[in-house]
């Protein structure tokens, strides 16, 4: 009964000093100046929130008031002057208008800076957690307002820059003098404790700047502080230990109030649930997810067991091929503990992976998985027999039976219904490269490598494969060796060889050649077939070393590819009137059937002629003709530019002509007689239909055209004849 009345009265006289602290801390009033109270900026409100829970606070604009009333006076970065709002001199003040501090002749300059950092310069009841040098006060980077020139006497620069050429925490006692205008004279005594705070950015301040704030109001206000921790025995809950002070570091769970709230630590992550060092029942006290009240059961704190998720093989008994690997696994999950999972076959332990590769001759075996948190267990097993692969089909191996075109490079399975079933999957046969000499015995110390190109490398019809081969002489019992180099662009499908390349080649021992080669996919090639680049590299010795390698090609074609093969002027060398021939030849090498025309074009010379649209079926050649007269007076050399146009896009190539004009009667002559044969053709033709045939000679022409004139003007004659003069 006793130790009861004890506890209670212990407990009694600790409330009643909290309840003395903080009766004491609410007794100060302080009076904070601002701009416009009914519109606080976000700054101002972060400030009032922070001193209205510790003091008694009043919101008051810049008008003359009473200061007596008060305490203390804070005046907000909003208040540029304060000398018609109250004298400062004979009240507690502290400035966080710099303008307002420089006015009040607190220094002779004032201004901002952008930065996270500050340096402690000076250690005093204000800055004494901390140490000399770069303090962070900020979160981000932001203004810092600063006093800069000179100060008054006898205050002290506690927080500068890093020159130490601007403050940003100024503090004046009573014994100082301020400045009366200029540096020259500083002689305003005053009564009263006054600080210039210059970080004012409290929406962005950290807990450095936190603490600084609330012991720069603490030294404002303070009475006595006895052990020296810069908060006075009216704000300091225990001010014989310096430990022990509003703000400080709380330490959990020692059972010490060392911030002042009233109470110690014994939920760091404030959810509401003590830990169980404590005698409390959360089970993890730094994360507030984690406590007896939540509804996911992996952060309820208590213990669920180990789920298997999943399982391979799914079947519960299974049958095995003997001597081979097979793998059994379980996928595991445990919403609150590690797991560790124990293979067993037949009661022995065997593995401790999440996977077991099982291996063994014919016999009946059970294989279990067993996993434990370590509280509880979950097991998984199964029946296993193990068989010859006479109990199976070819499937049920997850076989491959091979056909003629493919060999099996695994192992033959002597399955229950005897078909070749080969125990990977089936592989391509090599080629067979018929009518060359290939490399039987092959020996790799006649390295053989493609370089720029390699399997399956795809090239369009008429595009030349440039390509090197590398070869080294890794022979060790022959020096110098002559070899016979062979390289074959070979067809499989057809069984012939396109292209073919053979050369010499001299090669010391460990000496490395490299040669290149050019082949050119002709347009007769088929896209279906199959195509193979094949190097054979022979001892020309007869020392009966060799080696072969070989890669696959793929042959393809563009969907729209038009070629012009040739574009030919009959006669380069002209007289200026002359007419000359031009033949233009194309080819479809693209897939698809194309309508086509084709133009021929000089500015200079005005030949502008252009065909018809005429259709180009794929893998088909056409030619046209093209009848081009040369103008009188234009000597010199011309390029003659023809265009293939197909599917909105074209190709292009030229011819070049020489005109000469310096010989006029030559000229003369040969334009008549080239005319006079052309218009016989041009009038046969018109006149008549008929097409001339190519073969016919100037001569037989004029002939031609005489008779058949000679013949007109006879039937001509008869029908006048008949029918006028009769």
């Amino acid at each position: 009964m006793k130790k009861t009345f004890f506890l209670l009265f212990v407990s009694i006289l600790f409330f009643i000093n909290i309840l003395t602290s903080v009766s004491s801390i609410l007794a100060v009033n302080i009076a904070f100046v601002v701009r416009d109270p009914g519109n606080l900026n976000s700054n101002e409100i972060i400030i009032k929130n922070f001193l209205v829970n510790d003091y008694n606070l009043s919101i008051l604009d810049d008008k003359s008031f009473n200061a007596n009333n008060y305490d203390a006076v804070i005046v907000s970065k909003s208040v540029t002057d304060v000398s018609s709002i109250f004298d400062h001199k004979y009240h507690k003040t502290m400035f966080l208008s710099n303008a307002a501090a420089k006015n009040a002749g607190f220094s002779s300059g004032f201004g901002f800076s952008s930065g996270w950092y500050v340096t402690i310069t000076k250690i005093d009841k204000i800055t004494d957690n901390f140490s000399l040098g770069n303090l962070r006060v900020y979160l981000k980077q932001d203004n810092l307002d600063y006093l800069s020139g000179c100060y008054p006497v006898n205050s002290k620069n506690l927080v500068s820059n890093s020159f130490s050429s601007k403050s940003f925490l100024l503090i004046a006692d009573k014994d100082a003098l301020l400045l009366d205008g200029d540096c020259t004279k500083r002689n305003k005594k005053i009564f009263e404790r006054n600080l210039f705070f210059g970080l004012t950015e409290s929406d962005n301040w950290n807990e450095n700047s936190k603490l600084l704030f609330k012991k720069s109001v603490s030294w404002l206000v303070e009475s006595e502080d006895f052990d020296k921790d810069g908060y006075n025995r009216n704000l300091d809950c225990n001010d014989q230990n310096n430990k022990i002070y509003p703000g400080a570091l709380e330490i959990p769970y020692n059972s010490i109030d060392e911030d002042c709230n009233g109470f110690d630590l014994d939920d760091v992550d404030k959810d509401g649930y003590k830990a169980i060092v404590v005698g409390g029942n959360d089970c993890n006290d730094n994360d507030s997810t984690i406590n007896p009240g939540s509804e996911d059961d992996a952060k309820d704190c208590v213990n669920d067991s180990p789920v298997i998720e999943s399982y391979t093989p799914s079947e519960n008994s299974l049958n095995i091929l003997e001597n081979t690997n097979f793998e059994f696994k379980v996928v595991v999950s445990d919403k609150d503990n590690e797991v560790n999972i124990v293979w067993n076959l037949n009661n022995q332990n065997v593995s401790t992976e999440n996977k077991y590769v099982f291996n063994k001759p014919k016999g009946d075996y059970e294989i279990k998985s067993i996993v434990s948190d370590g509280l509880s267990n979950v097991i998984k097993s199964w029946n296993v027999s193990v068989k010859d692969a006479s109990f199976f089909t070819c499937s049920q191996l997850n076989g491959d039976i091979c056909s003629e075109n493919e060999i099996c490079s695994g192992n033959s399975l002597n399955v229950k219904n005897n078909i070749s079933c080969c125990s990977v999957s089936c592989s391509e046969k090599p080629p067979e490269f018929v009518g060359i000499n290939i490399c039987e015995n092959k020996n790799n110390k006649i390295n053989l490598d493609f370089l720029s190109i390699s399997e399956n490398t795809g090239f369009k019809i008429k595009e030349k494969i440039s390509f090197l081969i590398r070869v080294k002489n890794s022979l060790n019992d022959i020096g110098k060796i002559e070899l016979d180099l062979r390289t074959y662009f070979y067809d499989t499908t057809k069984k012939k060889i396109v292209e073919s390349d053979k050369r010499s080649l001299n090669i010391k021992k460990d000496e490395t050649k490299t040669e290149d080669f050019e082949i050119k996919v002709d347009d007769s090639l088929n896209e279906d077939n199959n195509y193979f680049l094949l190097v054979i590299a022979r001892d020309s010795n007869n020392n009966g070393e060799c080696n072969q390698k070989y890669i696959k090609l793929d042959v393809t074609r563009n969907e729209h590819d038009v070629f012009i093969d040739n574009f030919e002027i009959e006669n380069d060398k002209l007289i200026c009137g002359d007419f000359t021939n031009a033949k233009v030849k194309i080819s479809n090498m693209g897939i698809k059937d194309e309508d086509v025309y084709i133009t021929l074009k000089n500015s200079d010379l005005k030949i502008d002629e252009k065909t018809e649209i005429f259709k180009l079926k794929n893998q088909d050649t056409e030619s046209k003709d093209f009848i081009l007269k040369t103008p009188d007076d234009k000597s010199g050399e011309y390029k003659i530019e023809v265009d293939v146009n197909f599917d909105n896009r074209k190709v292009s190539s030229e011819s070049k002509i020489n005109l000469e004009c310096n010989n006029k009667k030559i000229n003369e002559e040969n334009s008549f007689k080239i005319l006079k044969l052309s218009n016989v053709s041009d009038v046969l033709s018109e006149f008549s239909g008929f097409s001339v045939p190519e073969e016919f000679s100037n001569k037989n022409l004029l002939i031609l055209f005489v008779s058949f004139l000679i013949v007109f003007l006879v039937l001509t004659g008869y029908v006048v004849y008949y029918f006028f003069i009769k």
